[in-house]
């Protein structure tokens, strides 16, 4: 895939990050497609355009965590999602989205 801007990453090598990351399961956050609202077992999402999606989320380890989509399907997104975080720093957060045996890389902003 020579022009694929999507760099594929097995998500089985990525290593979580060691560090604390009690901050990051709830707050809100920014990242490019809008703001994230985390609360203990729920995630809201908000594009830019105003709508909202809604997520049951489960940490299954210290840097990992399983959000299931609640409501409709937009931008083809699978119902459930796989998240692993690979750093904590005061101002942001990196992690990995799973997408099959795949991971998609994501910076979030801290708010």
């Amino acid at each position: 895939m020579k022009n694929d801007t999507f760099t594929l990453i097995n998500y089985s090598s990525i290593k979580g990050y060691e560090g604390n990351t009690e901050d990051l399961k709830t707050g809100e956050f920014e990242y490019h497609f809008g703001t994230i609202k985390r609360y203990k077992n729920k995630q809201v999402e908000t594009n830019e355009n105003g709508d909202s999606i809604v997520f049951d989320l489960a940490w299954i380890s210290k840097n990992e965590y399983v959000i299931i989509n609640l409501g409709k399907q937009i931008y083809g997104m699978n119902d459930t999602l796989i998240i692993k975080i690979t750093n904590n720093t005061p101002d942001y957060y990196e992690c990995y989205k799973k997408y099959g045996k795949y991971a998609e890389y994501q910076m979030v902003i801290k708010r």
